[in-house]
């Protein structure tokens, strides 16, 4: 079903949300549809309060995640990219795989890396460019790229 970015359908008076719910991504400019437990939370309290009179848009960095045997994969974003970069070593199970436009990070794989990925998605809401040397450096603290 196809909502606003406030979770309303075409009839003004019906909302959708979760799963079923195709809704506005403002970071990528596209209609979404995110099928996860943490989308359906997040999507369902922003709407709930649509339907009690608030106007909150719902904005959230797509967002996925699988606990498989000792790797923590997780996924940020999108993936379709002009470049993408490894921080790490993949052959470790620790790594990030940044997704890149023009330099900026539209997405990130991670594993075992769960305090990356978190940063990520905050560079992703920031939208901001990232030098490609820092990135690649497993010693450069991610969280300094985030403008304060």
């Amino acid at each position: 079903m196809v909502v606003d970015e406030f979770g309303t359908t075409s009839d003004p008076d019906i909302f959708a949300a979760g799963d079923v719910a195709r809704y506005p991504d403002s970071f990528y400019g596209r209609q979404v549809r995110c099928e996860n437990w943490m989308h359906a939370e997040k999507h369902g309290a922003t709407v709930a309060r649509n339907m009690l009179g608030e106007r909150i848009p719902y904005r959230q960095v797509p967002f996925m995640w699988s606990d498989q045997f000792d790797l923590k994969i997780q996924l940020t974003g999108v993936f379709e990219a002009e470049q993408h970069l490894v921080r790490g070593e993949m052959s470790s199970n620790a790594f990030v795989m940044f997704h890149l436009r023009a330099g900026r990070i539209v997405g990130a794989t991670g594993v075992n890396q769960p305090r990356d990925i978190t940063i990520c998605q905050k560079l992703i809401e920031a939208d901001v460019a990232v030098d490609m040397g820092k990135l690649a450096d497993p010693r450069f603290n991610l969280r300094t790229a985030i403008p304060k």
